[in-house]
């Protein structure tokens, strides 16, 4: 638990100090407060959606000196295994919420585009830790993904409403919140601190 909250803090920290860099542009903004709830929901999901993947940071190459980790390039290579239903189900929640949260990721290619970059990143910082980086964990997150969007849409079917809810304060908020958290889990999270 108390490594999930120092991750948790290494991720929100640089996402915190970008709202507070554009806090002009958010005070601005309708439904702000509602848009601030929900992407720290966001954050909180990728930091635990990080903890569980296992992602390498600094301090794992400055520990192990080199990259050891191996990588499998051959997709579905393993009988199906229970990882790869969890891994499914572990990206379930981005496919929801980006459309959720961001108008501008209403757009099913954006969506998967972004599961399929998020995922590429962490299967990347997996060589850093000694895990190995799967073909099979790229594909199971982006169906993890798809999925979450198709379930979004069916949500957004049932809940329909004609006003706006959706609030932004980039057009890529969300990519910049990623790239920011995983930088921050990358520069500052040493679990051999604990």
């Amino acid at each position: 638990m108390i490594s999930y909250i120092y991750l948790t803090l290494c991720f929100v920290l640089p996402c915190f100090a970008w709202q507070l860099f554009n806090k002009k542009k958010i005070k601005t903004t309708n439904h702000a407060t509602r848009h601030i709830v929900w992407t720290v929901i966001f954050w909180l999901y990728c930091a635990l959606a990080l903890h569980e993947a296992g992602i390498g940071t600094l301090w794992d190459i400055i520990y192990y000196k080199e990259i050891m980790g191996g990588i499998n390039l051959t997709p579905l290579s393993l009988n199906p295994r229970l990882t790869q239903l969890l891994n499914i189900f572990m990206f379930i929640p981005l496919g929801f919420l980006l459309p959720l949260i961001w108008e501008r990721f209403r757009s099913f290619y954006r969506v998967i585009f972004t599961g399929y970059g998020f995922s590429l990143l962490i299967e990347i910082l997996q060589l850093f830790n000694h895990r190995i980086s799967d073909i099979d964990d790229l594909i199971m997150n982006t169906v993890g993904t798809c999925i979450g969007y198709l379930i979004w849409v069916v949500f957004k079917f049932v809940f329909y409403r004609k006003r706006k809810t959706a609030t932004e304060f980039s057009k890529r908020e969300p990519i910049i919140y990623l790239l920011l958290g995983v930088m921050g889990i990358f520069f500052l999270f040493n679990w051999r601190l604990l």
